[in-house]
């Protein structure tokens, strides 16, 4: 019977319906997820018909009844029995994923996704569970490693501010061969040798190039390749030469990678570097207000900083590197696609200050999408999924917590740090009070347990640690689960016109 304005439809409530165990089977994959059918009840199916016809009726106008009052038949009617399976369905995936997750005993790792939904009455659903990541490491505890940063000697200091008195040099034509610590302005051009069918030849159109000449033999830094600049030594004006290079596959020059170039040049100008002397009026030209003893010593304890950052860069890379080699990490596919989108953001970030964007950096590459991404992108992404991992479970089992009372003097170090690196006025400007603390906050965090994790992981390594006797062993950690699922669906022998669409 219909029920008109004023009268209460009869939808079942949640009382009304049979609460049963969910049916549900589960067969692991090799892939480090599990397939898991759950088969819907019939009072289950029949009560979320009804609860999906009463959303329906909410948010369409049935005529002769107020919005939400129109009864099961005629939602039915006007939207048709497809229609309100399909909310039906929707409803049921919501409340059957994280029950059968439950259930199953299943710890999820990643966004789960619907596999099929077949057309019977009531349905079965078909899940694909991507399981949380599983990481056992060696015994790490019989590492060694020496830990010698590289002493910073008189010439390093020498060599530092040379270059930095080169910044500041002058530059006057002279009519001689040019010789070393000259400038050899040149017209250059490089042309690929034997270039492949519908390959560029042309890798460095001809233009106007400035040369240094080295003041030591073979400068790794020299450009357009290490030693050109040798063959320009004796050479005066209106010289015309013709020179070849053959590129490493790892070339620091990424669109050089793996060329043979022919590049042709003309010497248009040589110019001797006149360098500033150092004294007091070059210090305060830096906005150095010190001696020069002074600003020697500075340089010296600044170059003691940054060798001393590279080397404990490289040398915790090699430990985790040691640590990787005895682990055993599984994890589904999915990590990977997620570490795969990541690093093209990061990508394309990097781009965009050149100018460039994904397209056009691997058209200069001559590099199809699918390819790159293959054979450099998800190599990088597995690589540094299976370390972060890694070092999550080293942590969780060294049971490496934010030391709080370093916070403060921390916090002030990331402050000062993005005072001189950065336009402070410029990040104030973009930024609230509130996110620049926050930013502050979360850096401050992060490089806090990134240092206490080095510092760990060295004292194993240079046999200085040793584990306290009373220490308790680590919790065993509780992971959030990820019970969303997404609703891609591709219902089993299914038409185009059942199909149920992405939401």
């Amino acid at each position: 019977m219909e029920t008109r304005e004023g009268s209460s439809p009869s939808f079942p409530t949640l009382s009304n319906v049979k609460e049963d165990k969910l049916k549900i089977e589960t067969t692991p994959r090799d892939d480090h997820q599990v397939k898991m059918v759950v088969h819907i009840e019939a009072d289950q199916f029949e009560k979320s018909m009804h609860q999906a016809a009463r959303k329906i009726a909410n948010r369409i106008k049935i005529p002769g009844f107020r919005p939400g009052k129109a009864p099961y038949d005629m939602v039915i009617r006007n939207v048709g029995e497809e229609g309100v399976r399909s909310e039906a369905i929707d409803l049921l995936i919501d409340e059957v994923y994280p029950a059968a997750l439950k259930e199953a005993n299943l710890t999820p790792g990643a966004m789960g996704k619907i596999e099929t939904i077949s057309e019977e009455t009531p349905p079965v659903i078909e899940f694909l569970v991507p399981l949380e990541p599983e990481v056992k490491l060696g015994d790490y505890h019989t590492i060694r490693k020496e830990y010698k940063p590289p002493v910073v000697e008189q010439k390093d200091v020498d060599e530092f501010i040379d270059r930095l008195r080169m910044n500041y040099a002058t530059s006057e034509p002279v009519e001689r061969e040019a010789q070393r610590g000259d400038i050899v302005y040149l017209t250059l051009a490089g042309n690929l040798i034997n270039p492949a069918e519908g390959e560029n030849a042309i890798l460095l159109k001809e233009g106007s190039y400035p040369v240094l000449i080295s003041e030591k033999n073979g400068n790794d830094n020299d450009w357009p390749f290490s030693g050109f600049s040798e063959a320009l030594i004796g050479k005066t004006v209106g010289y015309e030469g013709l020179t070849d290079h053959q590129y490493p596959d790892d070339s620091s020059l990424d669109n050089m990678r793996g060329k043979h170039v022919e590049f042709k040049y003309k010497v248009d100008s040589v110019k001797k570097l006149i360098l500033p002397d150092l004294d007091e009026a070059f210090i305060q030209m830096l906005g150095e207000q010190k001696s020069v003893d002074e600003f020697i010593k500075s340089v010296k304890e600044n170059l003691e900083l940054r060798n001393k950052n590279e080397y404990d860069r490289d040398y915790s890379n090699e430990l985790v590197d040691e640590i990787c080699k005895t682990a055993t990490v599984k994890y589904p596919p999915q990590l990977v696609e997620d570490e795969i989108e990541e690093l093209l953001k990061s990508l394309e970030h990097d781009l965009s200050h050149q100018k460039l964007d994904l397209a056009t950096y691997l058209k200069t590459r001559n590099l199809e999408k699918e390819a790159f991404i293959e054979s450099e992108v998800k190599p990088a992404a597995i690589q540094r999924l299976e370390r972060s991992l890694v070092m999550d479970e080293f942590t969780r089992l060294e049971d490496i917590k934010l030391d709080m009372a370093k916070w403060d003097e921390a916090v002030n170090d990331t402050a000062r740090n993005l005072s001189y690196s950065t336009d402070i006025n410029q990040l104030r400007k973009k930024m609230s009070r509130d996110q620049l603390s926050q930013a502050v906050t979360y850096e401050t965090a992060n490089r806090l347990m990134n240092q206490q994790i080095f510092d760990r992981m060295k004292d194993i390594a240079t046999g200085h640690y040793t584990k306290p006797v009373d220490e308790k062993p680590a919790e065993e950690k509780k992971p959030v689960k990820t019970s969303a699922v997404k609703k891609t669906t591709k219902k089993a022998e299914a038409t185009p016109e059942t199909q149920k669409e992405d939401k």
